[in-house]
């Protein structure tokens, strides 16, 4: 991943934004700009954080978010025949059409979208600023994390019962779908299929001998499974909300889970939003001291309870069938086995994560297990 370039602020720009952030309009008398990590896959113009003082010495932080159109370098790497469909998948300037949309105003209680204080579009770009909500980096415990699945199954069931589901053109439509036929599963597909990977030692020796069968018999099914998940009720859902995502924040001494990056904001089914938060959670670049079961006992009856909070009284076996289903989003992305035949890639794949290679190809087993035993408990 490339560093995006710094953009360049001018106080014209800058003071509303702070204004409305304090509430004030007092001079400001310095601010600098900071990258925070790197632009993502072609998909990005870049995180900042932009910080500095009121005239009076009062201390302030924001932080701007550059959407830009897709990479065209980004697309080229799927078939021509798919880019349409990744393109609307990764619709640009999605999340300033959800925060314009006033959808994120006003969400069920203990759950909130990261405020927004000003936008600035162009046809090149747009610019977002919002609150900063700080680092956020320490490690949830299990209960904060069902916690976060209690928020998020009110946000979800508020959708089911007493708010409308949009239907606006900018949503983001068929994702788990299009990203599972057509996206960077697709592309990792093949190691499914390449038996020098499953024949190398460090993977006999990590993953149970039946993981390739399975693989291959879950792959088999894409269509199928992903036809039962549209059947499902479907509602509003955040598409993204794991761990990178999510922040904890005391508002008026309760507990609250405020979200960032909306990009893939769309209708999708019950359960799903959960089984990013868990699934997503313990990847490699997320949180993965944790025990994936563990953490789906806890988040599964949580999401549950925030569900009926809001008021729906559904099956509660759509919610685990949604769940578990779910789990076809990343079964197949096992991009880190391409290193097994590619030392370069392995001390790469180790740099990225702090992490040494066996142990994700560890992780990697541990992780493929459990969403195949979940895609099978329910599809058999």
């Amino acid at each position: 991943m490339d560093v995006a370039p710094t953009p360049e602020i001018d106080e014209a720009t800058i003071a509303p934004v702070v204004r409305r952030l304090l509430g004030r309009s007092d001079p400001i008398k310095a601010w600098e700009i900071a990258p925070i990590g790197a632009a993502s896959l072609g998909l990005s113009g870049g995180l900042f954080r932009v910080t500095g003082t009121l005239a009076d010495g009062t201390a302030w932080s924001v932080v701007l978010k550059v959407l830009r159109p897709i990479a065209p370098a980004f697309l080229a790497r799927f078939p021509e025949s798919d880019r349409a469909l990744l393109a609307q998948g990764y619709l640009w300037d999605r999340e300033a059409r959800a925060y314009d949309s006033g959808l994120l105003d006003a969400l069920p209680a203990g759950f909130s979208a990261a405020r927004c204080l000003a936008s600035r579009r162009t046809d090149a770009a747009c610019w977002l600023w919002f609150e900063d909500l700080g680092t956020d980096n320490g490690l949830w415990d299990v209960s904060r994390y069902a916690l976060a699945a209690r928020h998020l199954g009110r946000f979800n069931g508020a959708f089911l019962t007493s708010r409308a589901r949009p239907d606006d053109a900018w949503l983001c439509r068929n994702w788990i779908r299009t990203w599972v036929l057509h996206g960077h599963p697709s592309l990792h597909y093949p190691i499914v299929e390449n038996a020098a990977i499953w024949e190398h030692d460090l993977v006999r020796q990590r993953f149970p001998s039946d993981t390739n069968a399975r693989l291959r018999r879950v792959g088999a099914r894409r269509r199928e499974i992903l036809d039962r998940l549209d059947a499902l009720p479907q509602t509003f859902c955040h598409m993204d909300a794991f761990r990178p995502n999510l922040f904890d924040r005391i508002s008026a001494g309760t507990a609250e889970t405020v979200a960032i990056d909306w990009s893939y904001a769309g209708n999708a089914a019950i359960g799903v939003e959960v089984g990013q938060l868990v699934i997503a959670s313990v990847l490699p670049f997320a949180d993965p001291t944790q025990d994936v079961r563990e953490l789906a006992g806890a988040c599964v009856p949580a999401y549950l309870a925030g569900l009926r909070e809001a008021g729906w009284r559904g099956d509660e076996a759509d919610v685990k069938t949604g769940f578990a289903l779910s789990a076809i989003r990343h079964v197949f992305m096992l991009g880190f086995l391409n290193g097994v035949l590619d030392q370069e890639r392995q001390e790469q794949y180790a740099r990225w994560t702090g992490t040494p290679y066996p142990e994700l190809v560890a992780r990697a087993a541990r992780a493929a297990t459990h969403m195949l035993d979940l895609i099978e408990s329910v599809s058999g």
